[in-house]
């Protein structure tokens, strides 16, 4: 892979990172606030805390995520029909929200409780997220910002880098008045 080829492919990777910590930001900021508001949310509420895990949760899946879909899978994406391959990125997906929230849910309540990561009330606890209507709505918000992250690469890839970026700016909505010479080469 040549230099200028391996950089451009880290730029699209560190544009996923911001992408989807932005958005796991914004979602985190959401939740609380729901919380605080609509909630008995305790006063030592580890705010701090949570907002950490959740930032290196979402890196964690974006640069492995990332790092697939544009290392592995983009040339693959190219010569397969559109359904099929976002089928493969519903089951690649799913796996990998699978075990990131494992590990990561594994690692706050292993803080929280003091106790080993292996113990089995934090086994338990991770085990009762991961059948929650919670862990379910996340999985699909994310599911979502996937889709498109795929979208923006093969949009990027077939009409070259910048025009999506162009086009959700609002460059193509104001018409050009084009003023044509009455020459003819005869």
């Amino acid at each position: 892979m040549a230099k200028t080829q391996l950089r451009l492919q880290l730029q699209k990777l560190g544009w996923i990172v911001l992408f989807w910590a932005v958005i796991g930001i914004g979602q985190f900021l959401f939740e609380y606030e729901v919380l605080v508001n609509h909630a008995d949310l305790e006063e030592d509420f580890p705010f701090w805390l949570y907002l950490f895990y959740d930032l290196v949760s979402i890196i964690i899946a974006a640069l492995i995520g990332g790092f697939i879909m544009i290392f592995f899978l983009e040339d693959w994406f190219r010569k397969r029909p559109y359904g099929q391959a976002m089928f493969f990125v519903f089951v690649l997906y799913s796996i990998t929200s699978i075990i990131i929230s494992y590990l990561g849910f594994s690692l706050l309540y292993k803080n929280e409780m003091r106790v080993s990561f292996f113990s089995s009330e934090v086994q338990d606890k991770v085990q009762g997220y991961l059948w929650s209507l919670d862990y379910f709505k996340n999985y699909s918000l994310w599911l979502i910002i996937t889709f498109i992250s795929i979208a923006a690469l093969l949009i990027n890839d077939k009409y070259g880098p910048g025009v999506l970026k162009d086009f959700l700016l609002g460059k193509y909505f104001h018409p050009t008045r084009e003023e044509r010479s009455n020459y003819s080469a005869g």
